[in-house]
């Protein structure tokens, strides 16, 4: 039976299933003794925190090692005061990093659905987009699918008759994930919703998701 795949965890990792730790970048110091996979990158709310010219040097040094098996989370935001054109810059640089690496980008997006459609259209897409913590609707989501995407679903599925349920329902299992993010619960709870919303066994999408992992995250040891 495959294993319970958690792609955006705050926090400590989920030792009872394979779960990749999200992490700002600036947090991880030399001599880091961290042993589980993680993903790293520049988060929108901390453009102004940091010294964002160093810590892309440092993330596109970081991005070789085998620890680090995605990019970010990184992405747009249009809900804080950061113009969207230092955003579209820093994400940019993170979209070439991914490429360069080869893992896949773990993607923040707020209210900038079009700005990302401008965006994976505009790029050459090396390695795969992965949108997490997707709630917007199903005319978009299938724009990014159709451009190789991923979307990541966790605890808005949760909620009857939630936008992200309908959406969950409609796009291929070929192209999701299921994550907790900073919320209290369990994987396993949303993936066991997920499997009513799909309508088909809990094991069967287990396998699915799974095969998408070893998929997109191609630099880690399977």
């Amino acid at each position: 039976m495959s294993a319970f795949v958690n792609i955006h965890i705050h926090g400590n990792h989920d030792l009872k299933n394979i779960s990749i730790q999200s992490r700002f970048i600036e947090d991880i110091k030399s001599g880091d003794k961290s042993t589980n996979p993680y993903s790293t990158g520049i988060h929108p709310w901390n453009i102004n925190k940091i010294n964002v010219k160093d810590q892309l040097r440092v993330l596109a040094y970081m991005a070789r090692s085998p620890i680090v098996c995605a990019i970010g989370e990184c992405g747009i935001d249009r809900s804080i005061p950061i113009s969207l054109e230092r955003q579209i810059e820093i994400f940019e640089a993170h979209i070439r990093i991914a490429n360069h690496s080869n893992n896949p980008l773990i993607i923040h997006n707020v209210r900038a659905f079009s700005d990302f459609l401008f965006l994976i259209k505009k790029n050459l897409i090396h390695s795969p987009w992965i949108f997490h913590a997707y709630t917007g609707n199903l005319r978009i989501a299938k724009e990014f699918i159709k451009h190789g995407a991923y979307l990541s679903f966790g605890h808005h599925l949760l909620h009857n008759n939630s936008k992200a349920s309908e959406v969950f329902k409609e796009i291929p299992l070929e192209n999701i994930f299921l994550e907790t993010d900073d919320w209290d619960g369990s994987i396993e709870q949303i993936y066991l919703r997920a499997a009513e919303i799909k309508e088909i066994p809990l094991n069967e999408l287990r396998e699915v998701i799974f095969l998408n992992y070893q998929k997109v995250f191609k630099n880690i040891s399977h």
